[in-house]
């Protein structure tokens, strides 16, 4: 058994074949050696899909295929999100589901970082 992670964006693309595709089953992005080459299929179709919901719907279908596979066993799931920082940085009240550690979404506050100096937490 092996405990790795999965990221992902928010939306799926050519990263599935990455991670999950026959292609690159010995690669270091596809940890679990993964292969089923209905996935590969899917996979493959999902870039050239043109509406969300032919994307949602591939993307479903590869997930009910992976769900019969038991390759992948949950762990350490939490229903919140922990992130450990520095505070100078700020982000907008209201975050995008899943937001929270894309850091995208969040800048820089010199005054803040300044005072971190000063407190000496920062060099």
């Amino acid at each position: 058994m092996r405990f790795t992670g999965y990221p992902s964006g928010l939306v799926e693309g050519s990263g599935l074949t990455q991670k999950y595709g026959c292609e690159d089953r010995d690669d270091i992005f596809n940890p679990a050696g993964y292969c089923n080459p209905v996935v590969d299929i899917l996979a493959d179709r999902i870039l050239e899909v043109e509406t969300y919901d032919e994307l949602a719907a591939h993307v479903r279908a590869i997930d009910r295929i992976m769900r019969h596979d038991y390759f992948i066993v949950p762990v350490w799931t939490l229903q919140e999100n922990w992130v450990a920082y520095f505070d100078m940085f700020e982000y907008p009240d209201n975050l995008p589901e899943f937001g929270l550690g894309h850091l995208d979404y969040w800048w820089f506050n010199a005054e803040k970082a300044e005072a971190l100096r000063a407190d000496g937490a920062l060099r």
